[in-house]
């Protein structure tokens, strides 16, 4: 059977530990910033969505305009 030592790392080795409460707040802060930051991702989505269908509305509107008033002219 061997035995196993536990090496105790000395203050130098290891960083003072960081509160925990200062750890989960700061961790509950960043995904609260990249919540923010989804949501103005979709935001943006949505509005580029409706202006490019807004857009295509517009062109097809006025191609049929066109063809109406071709339409009407060769018939006068």
């Amino acid at each position: 059977m061997t035995s196993h030592t536990t090496q105790i790392p000395t203050s130098e080795e290891t960083p003072p530990p960081i509160p925990r409460q200062e750890t989960e707040d700061g961790y509950i802060m960043r995904l609260a910033i990249m919540d923010d930051i989804n949501e103005e991702r979709e935001k943006m989505k949505k509005e580029d969505f409706w202006q490019k269908s807004r857009a295509e509305g517009d062109r097809r509107r006025e191609v049929r305009i066109r063809e109406l008033r071709a339409q009407s002219s060769r018939q006068s």
